[in-house]
């Protein structure tokens, strides 16, 4: 168990840091074979000069490869500003796969968005922007990003 503290990246709350400046955050994390597998985060902010906190927990699946594959959340959600109290509960999942090249590195990467995706505000914009980007691509049925990249090797040749 590792603990941190400072301002919360969490992005089911990250637009909330622009209202609640004081979005602090306290995180234990869990690690197994030197990857992260648990954030549990309790976020503490102050709504109408009263201190509240939050909590928020993260877990994370990796395949043989040490790549992630699931990441799931649960816990604090920011909701949009006209709302009664400017946070809700949610619980979300998001998906990986990827193609990998003879070197064994990834060449394709697919983040497979959650069916309650536009809920969250940071996940919705990120959708539209990459849509925009990438006409072709958007299907709002099954929100899925790819991502691809090419690495170049070269050729060492001792002398």
């Amino acid at each position: 168990m590792v603990r941190r503290s400072g301002y919360t990246q969490n992005i089911y709350v990250c637009d909330a840091k622009n209202d609640y400046n004081t979005l602090r955050s306290e995180s234990t994390f869990s690690y197994t074979d030197g990857l992260c597998t648990l954030q549990e985060e309790t976020l503490y902010y102050h709504y109408y000069d009263v201190e509240k906190t939050l909590s928020g927990r993260h877990e994370y699946a990796y395949n043989s490869r040490g790549d992630l594959i699931q990441w799931n959340y649960s816990g604090a959600v920011y909701a949009r500003k006209d709302s009664e109290d400017p946070f809700t509960t949610g619980s979300y999942t998001l998906r990986f796969d990827y193609e990998y090249d003879d070197q064994g590195n990834w060449t394709t990467m697919r983040v497979y968005l959650p069916a309650n995706f536009s809920s969250v505000r940071w996940l919705q914009q990120s959708h539209a922007i990459y849509n925009k980007l990438n006409p072709v691509a958007q299907n709002a049925a099954s929100p899925i990003f790819e991502i691809r990249r090419s690495i170049d090797y070269y050729l060492s040749i001792d002398k």
